[in-house]
């Protein structure tokens, strides 16, 4: 009997071990929000099809976050324009329209994608125009997680 009783308690101790480490590495994520930014690019002004050149761009790009608490993007900022909003777009009676809104959710554990038909960072007033391999640099203003500074690849239509 004293055996089996040893024998009970060390079962059971190896379960609980074993039940924290799986714990542990579930539950791991840090609490902060922890955003990776990537895949940033901006839209070229310059068209292939030799059109006139807009004076209008956007930027898209995807932010991670791989915490356990959501963030907001709040603002964006670039020298290369302006006037810069965040943008979403909605489609209604097969009419696309675009709608400026005050601030992004970035969920716990998730991407916000910002891509072309959907959410985008609208550039307005262009300084410059912006062709195909060129770079801007935009600064994006999180509630949580304060300015992160991003390197957009200015890509072809």
């Amino acid at each position: 009997m004293k055996k089996f009783l040893w024998l009970l308690i060390a079962v059971v101790a190896v379960g609980l071990i074993a039940g924290g480490v799986f714990a542990y590495s579930w539950f791991s994520s840090p609490e902060a929000p922890t955003l990776e930014i990537s895949d940033a690019w901006a839209r070229a002004t310059a068209g292939s099809d030799g059109g006139e050149e807009s004076v209008t761009s956007a930027i898209y790009l995807t932010i991670h976050n791989s915490g356990r608490t959501a963030d907001k993007l709040l603002t964006a900022a670039t020298d290369a324009a302006k006037v810069v909003q965040l943008h979403d777009t909605d489609t209604r009676n097969d009419v696309s329209m675009m709608f400026l809104v005050e601030s992004v959710d970035i969920p716990a554990r998730r991407d916000a994608k910002f891509e072309p038909g959907g959410m985008h960072i609208m550039l307005l007033q262009l300084n410059q125009s912006l062709r195909p391999g060129d770079t801007i640099t935009v600064t994006l203003d999180f509630e949580k997680s304060g300015q992160r500074t991003v390197i957009a690849e200015v890509r072809a239509p």
